[in-house]
């Protein structure tokens, strides 16, 4: 936000006069005082991601935090429909050049829209996945190389650094028995195979830390769910306290 300053012209010796709107000072100083943070969650699938960002968020809020809960690709309502189309499983032909495109173009909505404009105010911003992700399946899906993946998706329109990363890190196998115990059914990218899996969950890691080495925590997600939540509330609670 601005701080507004309201033209008076002329003054008494014909010069400008300029008045602060104190309404907009007022604003900034109070969005000065909020602890503004991007927080992502990432990890394979089965890892506890989806659970983990709801019960960060309700935390916070329990702090008397404002919030903002998002899971991408969706959150908006245009991401919301580029998510339905890339987990469909009747799209199994779609081309990864497509995948890969759709997942960015999803996200670009979603910082545009959503993300930006919250932390802009001040807001602590949650995310179910974010940039990671992409690098994670895209090299897999597509073969694509890292230069190429890292000059589209950290173009600047859709992507947006970190304040910290938690990985949640977790065996593949155990991953895929957690998933399969709460699914009936796998969606487009749940279905493909073991071998996909552990490729992905290969590239997770190697990316993880060539790109986010600066904002990331690496936790074992292989624990109680309210031990990896209380790990990851505390790791937020020291940065809010700094």
């Amino acid at each position: 936000m601005k701080v507004g300053l309201r033209r008076v012209s002329p003054g008494l010796n014909g010069t400008e006069i300029r008045v602060v709107n104190w309404y907009n000072l007022l604003g900034c100083v109070q969005q000065m005082g909020k602890p503004r943070m991007f927080i992502v969650i990432e990890g394979p699938e089965g890892s506890g991601k989806s659970t983990l960002a709801s019960n960060v968020a309700d935390w916070l809020r329990r702090q008397a935090k404002d919030v903002l809960l998002v899971r991408d690709p969706g959150g908006t309502r245009i991401g919301e429909k580029i998510r339905a189309v890339l987990l469909d499983k009747k799209n199994m032909a779609m081309c990864p050049g497509t995948e890969l495109l759709l997942y960015v173009a999803a996200r670009a909505q979603l910082l545009g829209e959503l993300i930006q404009p919250a932390l802009d105010r001040g807001v602590i911003v949650v995310s179910d996945r974010f940039t990671l992700s992409t690098f994670a399946y895209q090299s897999v899906t597509g073969g694509w190389d890292a230069d190429m993946l890292r000059r589209l998706i950290t173009a600047p329109y859709c992507h947006r650094q970190p304040d910290v990363m938690f990985y949640l890190d977790i065996p593949i196998e155990v991953g895929f028995a957690r998933m399969k115990a709460v699914r009936k059914k796998l969606d487009r990218i749940e279905s493909k195979g073991r071998m996909f899996h552990h490729q992905v969950h290969n590239a997770y890691k190697r990316f993880a830390l060539s790109e986010f080495k600066d904002v990331l925590r690496i936790v074992d997600a292989s624990r109680a769910g309210d031990d990896v939540c209380d790990e990851v509330c505390a790791a937020i609670q020291e940065r809010l306290d700094a």
